[in-house]
């Protein structure tokens, strides 16, 4: 497949994980989050939608801790410790995190 994000496209991709994951990316963060084959893949069949975030989520959360984001059948203690290793590692790894 063959996808060459627009600005709006990297602009989808920004605010969504802003709101959704809590990480103010930069315009390459961006661009190589959705240029990512599982990423790409699920914008250009459905935009920014609920398949699509889960999927940027999973991808950044397997670059950053190097495991899947957490679902709801994880548990509580699990998504807890996850988001304090992921802020911390997000932010050694260039990525501003939202306070």
């Amino acid at each position: 497949m063959s996808f060459e994000p627009t600005d709006r496209d990297i602009k989808a991709v920004r605010d969504s994980v802003h709101d959704w994951v809590g990480i103010d990316l930069t315009e390459t963060q961006a661009r190589e989050l959705i240029l990512d084959p599982r990423v790409a893949s699920d914008y250009v069949r459905g935009g920014m939608d609920t398949v699509t975030r889960e999927t940027a989520a999973d991808v950044l959360a397997k670059r950053i801790v190097g495991r899947s984001w957490p679902t709801y059948g994880d548990g509580g203690e699990v998504g807890k410790r996850f988001f304090a290793e992921f802020a911390v590692k997000a932010e050694e790894k260039g990525y501003v995190v939202l306070k």
